[in-house]
């Protein structure tokens, strides 16, 4: 009796103490969460948290484990491995003072622990979470280049990735008009400038690693349009052997009107099929008629076998200007939409041999070949809506449209608004269309099992800007978002993690704002990473992540982004954080690839050319070192060749033809890619035996293209040296007055890469304290529209061949070189009777950015090292030709450069923006060239820069006026014959506009200084 007793005494005091420690639990967890919300809101970096961290509830697991729930929104800051310990300590001790010293502690971030914020490739101590790596770690290429000179082993080769820059020209049904989707501010729009860098810089780079990359926006800048579409009602016009292949079942159908909205034009007309044979029989030659020579974006398509018969590897040939270029597609996915191939120059007109898309019927497998439409060049909008087109490129037109024009499927990828909001259907579109590419069991989110186009997408990227207005030169910054969850949990359909998306964009943010910091601003604003349902975020069912890279509202950070240096590493950076993503997904290496070469020079050696160039180190990547290099060809104005390797820094070109300028890039490579293109060089032999004929009448038709050995060396023309001193890039000029701020694009534009299309007219609204209305009267920072949707000209690194195209007209070999290479001391003249210094828009400007800038001065013109070696060539008795448009101003610089332009040169600046029409006269001292008339570019072109700013130029100590400005009788050209001989023109040589005009005027310069 005693005994039991004392048990059931026992038993009710355990029982007391459990329903005691229950109730004492319940207490003080809501006290401990008081606590730490209070705590969080005052002390959130103590926690290495956001600061819209919030705890949202505790409990007591069956573990004895306090458990904290911190909101989605408390992720927002990176976390290492480091970060760790303090964060998980401040949780411990709150934990402990509130009577919770002998239970454990785990802290989540929404469904997952603060531990797993830690992305993978930061991980020394942490144990590999295995559900965020690939269920299916296979690389897929779709298209493989066959004339690539290199192997990419530790890049992207096989990745495929979907890249896209935000908004674009959309139909407002509200409005019933075509209209963007933000507001024109400091000289550009968000619609158009996350385009202006994705397009040049960042799409590229990744497909120099090896990566196929898939844009639900057109890429190509070029408005015209050829598409060749083979079906039975034009007895597939434009194509050789159609008669040949059968017809197949439902395919694309060309249609010159344009699409009603929501039809698919891959599913009105039909494709070709045929059986494959051993050798080839009856390929298809698609032989466009091209309306302007140009480069052109060349898209192919091709059905998809009802049977499955489609075989992997289908050669396809381009033929353009520059040669030949094959591939193989694999025609087991990428069915009934465009596939890009590359961008190639063709000439204007209809020729098989320069101007065609072949299609082998050859293979070593059994099966059907299948061949639809092919199209050359990006051409114009298509998609109507209410009844008309857009009327704009396709380049700047949104996704919505786009991607009716590639075949997607209506409801499953851009249709959700019942044709009401195109608005809401292009940001929900861009998302499901890396479904669409990538099929089940991640197809679109309405029917996840969709086959689409089985195209593993392996990680996507939108990228957008941001509003919000600083004060000075603080940046608002960058910003990421990821979703966790998706549209419905926090797993992709195959089983992996969406903590995947963290890892991308933590890795992708970090590289950005490292890079950023290390090369302009060492302050530049790392802002929080939003785990929040975005819809570009959370939509793919791929590793997905939303950039907005800074604010396109803040004047401050609009300078970052009108540099083109700007442009160029922050792409740099994202490439790189989308490698080390991949890298560390698939337990790899990588390696950087190289930057540009520098030190470049082509030059004549006994009838052949010899190129030297230098590598360039990157002080950011240790791994993007050359291992060898590729040198691209071209002759006259064809397109560039396939390129030939070498290992060395010198190429020895043995095969000159006379008569035309032969051209030459190089690239850098290894084993991560291929590195951004060198400057184009140029040389040039002349054909004697045309002097007084071809080269008068600039007709070279009977000119051999390639094969003809260079003049003897009896009969070896005088030589002209071309050295390139443009190379720079830069932004718009700026004002900072209070009261007026923005940018003067009227003074100066600025010098954009290659060619830029971000611009949509000139800022015309400089009052900061203007507030933003509507789009159309966004406040301080509108501009106009004038420039919307034009392709404009800037520095496109290629001017020797014209300068020499005009030399050989007039009957002088050339050489050129990079002014790097120039100024080097060990660099002869001995050769040369002239040099021709291209001085173009070249000016020194100051990079100086943000709140701790990264100060640097670049593209001074007159250099001490190019003044000294100017001074030492006219010594040599070398005549010496200078054109360009800050030729005056930079010869103000300083004493020695102002002693060069008086002694040497024998002018002095006489004004700036001398000429607004760009129309010269030659005046009595310009003996053969009297009264007779040129003209140079002063406009928005896509083949040539404007000139802006051209300056008039005064003779001083004996020199002469050769060329006055036509508006005004300033003196345009000055010219020095006496002890030595110069010639300097106040705008760039290379904008004349005509080539009669350029040969004209080197056949004047060229008389007056050698006759």
């Amino acid at each position: 009796m005693r005994i039991a007793t004392k048990i059931l005494f026992f038993s009710l005091v355990v029982l007391v103490f459990v329903v005691s420690a229950q109730n004492y639990n319940n207490a003080q967890l809501q006290n401990l969460k008081r606590y730490l919300n209070s705590d969080l809101k005052k002390n959130y970096q103590l926690y290495n948290l956001a600061p819209a961290a919030v705890v949202d509830s505790l409990t007591v697991n069956r573990e004895k484990e306090v458990v904290i729930y911190l909101n989605r929104r408390a992720s927002g800051n990176p976390f290492r491995e480091s970060d760790l310990p303090g964060a998980l300590n401040r949780f411990n001790n709150a934990k402990n003072s509130y009577g919770f010293t002998n239970f454990g502690l785990k802290v989540m971030i929404g469904s997952f622990e603060m531990s797993e914020m830690v992305p993978l490739l930061y991980r020394t101590k942490l144990p590999v979470d295995s559900t965020r790596l690939p269920v299916n770690e296979k690389p897929t290429k779709v298209i493989t280049n066959l004339d690539k000179k290199f192997t990419i082993t530790k890049g992207l080769d096989g990745r495929n990735i979907a890249v896209w820059g935000s908004h674009g020209w959309y139909y407002s049904a509200k409005d019933n008009k075509w209209i963007w989707q933000r507001a024109r501010l400091f000289g550009s729009i968000e619609d158009l400038l996350t385009s202006s860098m994705a397009l040049p810089f960042l799409v590229p780079m990744l497909e120099n690693a090896g990566a196929g990359v898939y844009l639900p926006r057109e890429r190509d800048l070029q408005t015209n349009s050829v598409v060749i579409d083979p079906e039975e009602g034009n007895a597939g016009a434009g194509v050789s052997n159609f008669s040949e292949w059968e017809k197949g079942s439902a395919g694309f159908l060309h249609s010159e009107s344009g699409y009603e909205a929501n039809i698919n034009p891959f599913r009105l007309g039909s494709f070709l099929t045929k059986e494959t044979v051993k050798n080839e029989e009856n390929p298809l030659v698609y032989t466009p008629k091209i309306p302007e020579s140009g480069e052109y974006a060349v898209y192919i398509s091709f059905g998809k076998d009802e049977t499955g018969r489609n075989v992997k590897d289908v050669k396809y040939t381009v033929k353009h200007s520059g040669g030949e270029t094959s591939f193989l597609v694999d025609q087991q996915r990428g069915w009934g939409t465009w596939l890009y191939l590359g961008t190639f120059k063709f000439f204007k007109g209809t020729d098989p041999s320069k101007g065609a898309v072949v299609v082998s019927d050859q293979n070593e497998n059994e099966g059907v070949v299948t061949s639809d439409a092919v199209r050359f060049g990006g051409g114009m909008g298509v998609v109507k809506r209410n009844g008309s087109t857009s009327g704009r490129p396709a380049f700047v037109e949104a996704a919505r449209y786009y991607l009716q024009y590639t075949g997607a499927p209506d409801t499953l990828v851009y249709n959700f608004q019942s044709d009401k909001d195109d608005y809401v259907d292009d940001y929900q579109a861009r998302g499901e269309y890396v479904n669409w590419l990538n099929g089940a069991p991640d197809g679109p989110n309405k029917l996840t099992s969709l086959q689409g186009l089985n195209i593993p997408i392996d990680i996507s990227l939108a990228w957008h800007t941001d509003a919000g207005i600083m004060g000075g030169d603080s940046t608002v910054g960058s910003l990421m978002i990821y979703s966790s969850v998706g549209m419905d949990t926090s797993f992709f359909h195959n089983g992996r993690s969406r903590m995947a998306n963290r890892d991308l964009g933590d890795i992708v943010q970090t590289q950005i704002v490292s890079d950023i910091r290390a090369l302009f601003d060492k302050k530049w604003t790392r802002r929080e990473m939003w785990d929040a349902g975005y819809s570009e975020a959370a939509r793919p069912n791929v590793p997905s992540i939303l950039l907005e890279l800074l604010a396109h509202q803040n004047f401050a950070e609009m300078k970052f982004f009108w540099h083109p240096q700007f442009r160029f590493h922050v792409s740099r950076a994202i490439y790189k954080g989308m490698l080390k993503f991949l890298a560390s997904m698939s337990g790899t290496g990588f390696v950087v690839q190289p930057l540009p070469v520098s030190n470049f020079s082509a030059l004549l050696s006994g009838g052949a050319a010899e190129l030297r160039w230098e590598p360039v180190s990157d002080p950011l990547e240790a791994s993007a070192k050359p291992t060898g290099y590729v040198v691209y060809r071209r002759i006259g104005e064809a397109g560039f060749d396939n390129g030939k390797f070498t290992n060395e820094p010198f190429f020895r070109d043995e095969n000159i033809p006379t008569g035309v300028p032969v051209s030459y890039k190089v690239t850098a490579v290894n084993a991560g890619g291929e590195s951004f293109p060198s400057e184009v060089l140029a040389v040039g032999i002349a054909n004697l035996s045309s002097k007084n004929s071809a080269s008068e009448t600039g007709n070279t038709d009977n000119m051999k293209a390639d094969g003809i050995a260079g003049n003897s060396v009896s009969e070896k023309a005088k030589e002209v040296l071309v050295v390139n001193s443009f190379d720079r890039l830069d932004m718009p000029a700026t004002v900072n007055e209070k009261g007026f701020e923005g940018f003067l694009f009227q003074k100066d534009e600025g010098v954009q890469y290659i060619k830029d299309f971000a611009s949509v007219g000139e800022q015309t609204d400089f009052d900061r304290s203007s507030q933003f209305k509507t789009n159309d009267e966004p406040g301080w920072g509108a501009s106009k529209s004038d420039a919307e949707g034009l392709v404009i000209a800037g520095n496109s690194f290629d001017y020797p061949a014209l300068h020499g195209e005009a030399l050989l007209k007039c009957g002088f070999s050339f050489s050129s070189t990079s002014v790097a290479s120039f100024v080097q001391p060990g660099f002869s003249t001995k050769n040369y009777s002239m040099i021709d210094i291209i001085a173009g828009e070249q000016k020194e400007s100051v990079i100086k950015l943000g709140l701790q800038p990264v100060v640097s001065t670049s593209f001074t013109l007159f250099s001490d090292e190019l003044t000294n070696k100017l001074n030492a060539v006219v010594h040599e008795g070398k005549a010496l030709f200078i054109s360009g448009a800050y030729v005056g101003s930079e010869l103000n610089r300083n004493g020695k450069t102002k002693k060069l332009a008086t002694d040497v040169l024998k002018v002095n600046l006489a004004s700036e923006f001398a000429t607004a029409n760009g129309r010269l006269f030659g005046t009595e001292r310009a003996n053969g060239a009297e009264n007779e008339i040129f003209e140079f570019n002063t406009a928005f072109s896509k083949d040539i820069y404007k000139v802006e700013a051209p300056q008039a130029i005064d003779p001083v100590a004996g020199g002469e006026t050769l060329f006055r400005y036509s508006d005004n009788s300033t003196s345009a050209v000055v010219g020095f014959n006496g002890q030595h001989r110069t010639v300097v023109a106040g705008f760039p040589f290379e904008t004349l506009v005509t080539p009669e005009y350029r040969e004209a005027f080197m056949r004047f310069v060229t008389g007056y200084l050698l006759r």
